[in-house]
């Protein structure tokens, strides 16, 4: 499988629109099946993105949590502060100097807007009975039954699905074939905040650990 190659192009939707209750899950992922995790020792971490805040942020959180599991770990901007402006081969000599076996690199998929409905809660019969007027013999009985089994109408919710791309480099391999791990998650979003950073952190995590891949 060939390493990603593609432009610099901006996560920021992706990250500062990561909050909500909807979570974020994994829909798929790939990994080499020649891969040890036993020779993951030390990640350099690289997100896409144009804004350099949303990106510190980013591989900051990503490099805390590596550490928290034992790896070294090294947000990318302390080593490439200018993420459109990228000196590969600078930053490759470094990385085999400081011995850096694994890149982690995310970026943004696609942004998509979902649209979801609530349906009607169903009617509640009251009749007549056949021994007198029943709920029909008042007006303020009926009035409050027939409120509370009123039909609400149907509610359409349009939110945002963010998908993100995170791939996993082997930097002893070579060029053509060094990934040896990729997964896309998918994101809902509900409201602009930076809040879910983690959970997708803490996804990602948790499916790279679950096929040996940490």
């Amino acid at each position: 499988m060939h390493r990603y190659r593609s432009s610099l192009v901006a996560i920021v939707t992706a990250v500062a629109l990561l909050t909500g209750c909807a979570g974020t899950k994994i829909v798929a992922s790939w990994v080499a099946p020649d891969h040890h995790k036993e020779s993951v020792k030390k990640i350099f971490v690289l997100a896409v993105a144009a804004n350099m805040s949303i990106r510190r942020s980013y591989e900051d959180e990503f490099a805390k949590r590596l550490k928290e599991r034992g790896y070294e770990a090294i947000p990318g901007y302390l080593w490439a502060p200018d993420s459109i402006k990228l000196d590969k081969d600078a930053l490759v000599a470094r990385m085999h100097k400081e011995g850096v076996t694994h890149v982690l690199v995310t970026r943004l998929v696609s942004s998509k807007k979902i649209e979801t409905q609530e349906q009607p809660t169903a009617v509640v019969s009251v009749g007549v009975s056949p021994y007198g007027p029943g709920w029909y013999g008042g007006w303020s009985t009926y009035y409050s039954v027939g409120y509370s089994s009123a039909v609400t109408e149907t509610v359409t919710t349009v939110k945002d699905v963010v998908t993100l791309e995170t791939n996993v480099y082997d930097t002893s391999r070579k060029e053509d074939d060094a990934i040896i791990w990729t997964g896309h998650s998918e994101t809902w979003v509900d409201a602009p905040s930076s809040g879910k950073v983690n959970e997708v952190i803490s996804a990602l995590i948790a499916r790279m650990h679950e096929e040996k891949v940490l």
